[in-house]
């Protein structure tokens, strides 16, 4: 009876064993499972924040180079318009020195004679207030005659330098002043600065 009790121990007992190997070994499994299913959780939301951070940066990256392309144009336009207002000062306060003197006289009579010849009168040339007596005497004597319907030498406080020609009863003018001369002139000068900034 020993013997049956201890072969029935014996059975129990492994039984027991194969039982709780079994139910380890699903346990393992179940384990495992669960284990690759956070490792892979784990991996794609790795996988997600790289992506993330990655689409960050270049979304930085694209902003700063744009940030850096829109400084470097505003850099280039800022200098070109300083250069072009310097560049204009110096044309306006050289056209209006040039425009004194003998040229003045010699752009008044060239006008002059040029409206005459086709065949306008009534002219009346406005002048810088400080040359209205000189530029009259020199009228006086070298156009006048010239001038079917009278020449009048005015003085007009618009006219810094240079002379604005109105011919029949200002309904057309013709602006040589030197404020009108350095903007003709910068347009062109305009041009060639944006070649000489641009290429």
């Amino acid at each position: 009876m020993a013997q049956e009790l201890q072969a029935l121990l014996d059975r129990i007992q492994s039984e027991g064993v194969d039982k709780a190997n079994e139910k380890a070994g699903v346990i393992r499994v179940e384990a495992e499972r669960a284990a690759a299913g956070t490792v892979a959780a784990a991996e794609k939301k790795a996988a997600d924040i790289i992506t993330s951070a990655q689409a960050a940066a270049d979304s930085l990256r694209e902003r700063a180079e744009q940030a850096a392309r829109q400084a470097a144009r505003d850099v280039v336009l800022d200098t070109e318009s300083k250069i072009r207002q310097t560049l204009e000062r110096v044309l306006l306060r050289d056209t209006e020195t040039a425009l004194a003197g003998d040229l003045l006289k010699t752009l008044l009579e060239t006008v002059v004679r040029g409206v005459v010849k086709n065949g306008v009168g009534g002219i009346e040339v406005l002048v810088p207030a400080a040359q209205v007596d000189e530029l009259a005497q020199f009228a006086a004597s070298r156009l006048a005659a010239e001038v079917r319907d009278g020449l009048k030498i005015s003085a007009s406080g618009d006219v810094k330098s240079g002379i604005r020609v109105m011919v029949n009863n200002g309904r057309i003018e013709h602006d040589f002043t030197g404020t009108t001369l350095t903007v003709a002139m910068s347009g062109l000068m305009n041009q060639n600065l944006a070649k000489i900034l641009f290429g």
